[in-house]
């Protein structure tokens, strides 16, 4: 078996996750959650780049406000051609664990879902990054909440 066969190979739907790559200002919106009963704003950046052979998009979070203090986050996302899915990991300043999520492009949409244990029980998330324009987008997670998927919060991004 030769090397070359041994190697992952990056197809279109890793191209498709191009479009966030680069600096963002970020605007966050916290809607009332178990985790912020009040709600919040705060403002923040990202920076998204390719790793490992252009087959990882690697994104670092930082953000003030509404958390109260400095929040990090930091995301590895790839298109598994196996399974056809998007995979994504998602580890920030609050927990010392990570969040999977696996998901699909439904249109210029990345819609991804979770299953997560917190110290309320399992918890279902949901989250949604929508294209606005070449610019700008807005992510959103929702968690299930009373058997209803609800929004917690939604961050919108702007190219710099």
């Amino acid at each position: 078996m030769s090397d070359e066969m041994c190697m992952a190979k990056r197809t279109p739907e890793h191209d498709r996750l191009n479009y966030y790559v680069g600096e963002w200002k970020t605007r966050e919106t916290h809607y009332p959650s178990p985790w912020l009963p009040k709600g919040g704003t705060g403002e923040g950046r990202a920076t998204a780049r390719w790793a490992i052979g252009n087959l990882f998009l690697v994104t670092d979070y930082h953000s003030k406000g509404s958390m109260g203090g400095e929040f990090e986050g930091h995301s590895v996302d790839t298109w598994d051609p196996v399974n056809k899915v998007l995979k994504a990991w998602w580890f920030d300043s609050m927990s010392t664990g990570a969040m999977v999520m696996t998901g699909r492009f439904e249109g210029d949409d990345v819609v991804t879902h979770s299953e997560v244990e917190t110290p309320e029980g399992k918890t279902r998330f949901r989250s949604i990054s929508h294209r606005i324009s070449q610019n700008e987008y807005e992510w959103t997670m929702e968690m299930e909440v009373g058997g209803k998927m609800t929004p917690t919060m939604k961050v919108h991004y702007v190219r710099t």
